[in-house]
């Protein structure tokens, strides 16, 4: 161990940037994936990392009609700016059901 008074100042400051960098990436590390800034709607993953709980609670919100979403056939899919909005309590809980039209069927 060095002797010298400044270098041990040092060495003790670069020891606890050290250990605040250690203590930054495990808050990261167990912290939910931010859900992604874009315009495009979001799947079930996505809502649950920005609502901060797991898949099954929004399918479940989904469901029981607690959380607003979109039904494209069998699939969920979630306007970011209406969660958003519905998060801070300022958009209700409301489902839409976007019809699937198949080629060639009906009509003449």
């Amino acid at each position: 161990m060095p002797s010298d008074p400044a270098t041990v100042l040092l060495l003790e400051r670069l020891l606890a940037a050290v250990e605040g960098l250690r203590a930054d990436l495990a808050a990261a590390r167990a912290a939910p994936a931010a859900a992604p800034v874009t315009d495009a709607l979001w799947k079930v993953p996505e809502v649950a990392a920005f609502v901060g709980c797991s898949r099954s609670k929004i399918y479940q919100g989904a469901e029981a009609g607690t959380i607003p979403c979109i039904r494209v056939g069998g699939q969920l899919r979630f306007e970011p700016d209406v969660i958003r909005r519905w998060a801070r309590g300022d958009a209700p809980a409301t489902t839409r059901v976007l019809p699937i039209r198949r080629p060639g069927g009906g009509g003449a």
